[in-house]
């Protein structure tokens, strides 16, 4: 079972979102692997200046946005855990 079916299946827990987890599951790791696409959009660019036709760009991270991702990922972990309890209990 790969990791993306490990957290496509804690989605299926919560019909409304089930897709919500593989989402957040998805940026975190293209966060921390660097990837562009989630640099650009979880990122804050503020432009500085522009000299000779080179732009100067500051990135920093979002307070906000960082925040709403951990905690998505700390209610996706307790939903994890509950899932991994309820079907490590005995079947009688």
């Amino acid at each position: 079972m790969s990791y993306a079916e490990i957290v496509r299946t804690v989605g299926e827990e919560n019909p409304g979102t089930a897709n919500l987890p593989l989402l957040i599951w998805k940026a975190c790791s293209a966060v921390a692997h660097g990837d562009l696409w989630a640099t650009i959009n979880v990122t804050e660019l503020e432009r500085l200046d522009e000299v000779g036709g080179m732009v100067g760009n500051r990135v920093s991270a979002s307070v906000r946005t960082l925040s709403f991702m951990a905690a998505l990922t700390v209610g996706l972990t307790e939903t994890a855990w509950s899932l991994y309890d309820r079907r490590g209990q005995p079947p009688y």
